[in-house]
């Protein structure tokens, strides 16, 4: 008896333990679980030539391209020094064009208003630096004769060539001086057969950043003289490695519109690898 009394008093003694230790019910949630320390932070990204609705965001830029440095939060006060320029620029975004190849070092102390009960010991200030590279409009990666196929028809290969070219005097050479030359970026049949020159005239609109290059047909602009091309419009992206390219593109389901807003488009994307 001395024994099922004694397994009895213990049992009873563990669920009341039980039922006094859940009293007083839910503790109460951290504020500061959710919560981050600030820190400042910034990135950096370039302006294509005339696509100034785009922004991309890279640590290599091209030269004569609008350069922005544009702070991660809203900070109270913002000191950037951006290389050897003997400015300070005070605001959360500053724009710049560098005009020749270099290697600049940029930082920005950024003070705050400091969350003590959560990071009590964060002084409200920080200072963070950046590398950018500029390199020659001329030297992007960008420029070869890109092999592969479209989503549309992922059976068949063509080639889509991104060249420098003075299309108004083709016999000045643009790889050995493409600046007294004039140069400009030109992308060939990127709609297969779409040969978008003529008479010494560029149909298609081009912007070029780092790696990426920017084609549009002038709005109301008909193409029933290259109806092959239906006025493509989209970008270039070519990777980290330089060898592969991904186009997304749209064209005009009729060759016989005149790429205004309303005209249906066929959405399609090329992928290609540099055959060169």
């Amino acid at each position: 008896m001395r024994k099922i009394f004694g397994a009895v008093v213990v049992v009873a003694f563990g669920i009341g333990f039980i039922h006094l230790s859940g009293c007083g019910g839910d503790p109460e949630p951290d504020p500061c679980l959710s919560r981050k320390q600030t820190k400042a932070g910034f990135k950096i990204g370039e302006i294509p030539n005339f696509a100034t609705d785009t922004l991309l965001i890279s640590d290599t830029v091209l030269t004569n391209n609008l350069i922005v440095f544009r702070a991660d939060s809203n900070y109270l006060s913002y000191e950037w020094k951006i290389g050897d320029d003997d400015r300070i620029f005070n605001q959360s975004e500053v724009k710049l064009i560098f005009q020749y190849p270099e290697s600049i070092t940029i930082r920005l102390i950024a003070r705050w208003t400091p969350d003590l009960n959560c990071f009590p010991k964060d002084d409200g200030i920080d200072t963070v630096y950046r590398i950018l590279t500029v390199i020659d409009y001329y030297e992007n990666p960008i420029v070869g004769v890109f092999t592969g196929y479209v989503n549309s028809n992922p059976n068949h290969s063509f080639n889509v060539s991104i060249a420098q070219e003075n299309i108004s005097d083709p016999e000045c050479d643009c790889t050995i001086d493409p600046q007294y030359c004039d140069c400009t970026y030109l992308i060939r049949n990127v709609n297969e057969g779409c040969e978008p020159f003529r008479n010494g005239t560029r149909e298609l609109r081009i912007a070029v950043g780092y790696k990426h290059l920017k084609f549009s047909w002038e709005e109301g602009l008909c193409n029933g003289h290259i109806p092959l091309c239906r006025a493509p419009i989209g970008w270039v992206k070519i990777d980290e490695t330089g060898k592969n390219a991904i186009i997304k593109f749209s064209t005009l389901l009729s060759a016989s519109d005149c790429n205004q807003p309303g005209d249906k488009r066929i959405k399609d994307t090329f992928y290609g690898k540099k055959a060169n």
